[in-house]
């Protein structure tokens, strides 16, 4: 009987230099893809990653995009294409070199159990090729947008999406995994007594993340002894003119993994102030709120079709997306006793013990070899 043994994972996933430096890498995308290719590979599921650096269209990006652009994380085994980054022509120079990619693998004769790829994406053609000529599953994750027609399976990040679509093929939900991360300053231990109280946000600096809204509701905060830390890539100059007006909103900018979990071991509460109105925030999941649970502190967050209605249990949902109301809540979630502290971790704990990343990829395997490999 067949089992899922190995994975050609048709997307770029990158080592940090290249997240911090190239300026079309999705942080948050790149995070997702790799925590969850690194659980598979700690359940002995092969995985080839063929990916390529996403850059901005030539003449604002650069025109030629070679494998050593960007480089792979560290026991990732893969390549990365090269292509013309040309408008109009780009996405077709993608596909071809997936194509010819993926006909090079079978070719030297590797034994592909299932081929991945991420949103709808120009490897789908390399994806659909290998279905159709040599009858291996191809899986679509849509973290984003669209689903593209043509894969045997789908899974799906955002709840909503994932419980409306009933047409395309077999589905999962997974929204993602709770990492485990060092806990240098724990509640129980009532370190965070030390430092200001501090409010903390990781995520894309544009509008649709709400990080102005965060902003903007933390600025009608009275109290002196309270900080505003905002990490994540990008530039946003109303962020600046806000952050110039009220100095305690400081701006991080994009950190490494071992800044990021230095400063939120000193967070005394993350937010979400992903807007519900913007269309788009309908069809993608905030991942960072698992960033966030994984420090066993308040989350306050907005509830969108994304997530899925377990979160409600887990986290403070705001209960109207206005300033005056964010302000509010987190002037409560900040002053709350030790004892409400200690009752929000043990539920976080709760919820963790059942969605660490080595669950969802033992949840993923076992609906491929159910459902797609032993049809």
């Amino acid at each position: 009987m067949q089992r899922l043994e190995k994975i050609v994972w048709l997307e770029g996933i990158f080592n940090e230099e290249t997240v911090v430096s190239a300026r079309a890498v999705s942080p948050a995308a790149n995070y997702w893809q790799l925590q969850f290719i690194r659980a598979l590979l700690n359940k002995n599921i092969s995985v080839d990653v063929l990916g390529y650096m996403p850059e901005p269209l030539w003449p604002r990006g650069k025109l030629c995009i070679g494998s050593k652009d960007a480089g792979l994380p560290k026991n990732i085994h893969g390549k990365l294409i090269n292509y013309i980054n040309f408008p109009i022509l780009r996405n077709y120079n993608i596909s071809e070199a997936y194509l010819k990619s993926v006909k090079t693998l079978v070719g030297l004769g590797e034994k592909i159990s299932s081929v991945v790829t991420f949103n709808d994406s120009p490897a789908n053609k390399a994806a659909l090729y290998l279905q159709k000529k040599f009858n291996i599953p191809w899986i679509c994750i849509v973290a984003d947008g669209e689903a593209p027609h043509g894969a045997d399976g789908y899974l799906y990040l955002t709840w909503g999406y994932y419980k409306s679509t009933d047409n395309l093929g077999h589905k999962i939900h997974i929204d993602g995994g709770v990492p485990c991360v060092n806990l240098a300053d724990t509640i129980r231990g009532n370190k965070t007594d030390e430092y200001a109280k501090i409010i903390m946000y990781m995520g894309s600096m544009s509008a649709h993340g709400g990080v102005e809204f965060l902003a903007r509701s933390f600025s009608l905060l009275k109290d002196s002894n309270v900080e505003l830390w905002l990490c994540g890539k990008g530039v946003n100059h109303n962020l600046r003119l806000l952050a110039k007006k009220d100095k305690r909103i400081k701006l991080k900018g994009y950190v490494d993994e071992i800044e990021l979990n230095h400063l939120a071991n000193k967070a005394t509460v993350f937010v979400n102030p992903r807007p519900t109105q913007f269309a788009a925030n309908q069809l993608n999941f905030p991942s960072k709120i698992l960033k966030y649970l994984s420090y066993g502190k308040p989350v306050i967050t907005t509830m969108s079709n994304g997530m899925s209605p377990e979160y409600a249990n887990v986290c403070v949902v705001l209960e109207d997306e206005t300033e005056k109301c964010l302000a509010a809540t987190i002037s409560r979630v900040i002053f709350l006793e030790k004892n409400k502290l200690i009752e929000i971790s043990a539920k976080v704990e709760g919820f963790a013990k059942t969605h660490r990343w080595t669950d969802q990829a033992e949840k993923f395997i076992a609906w491929i070899n159910q459902d797609l490999i032993d049809v």
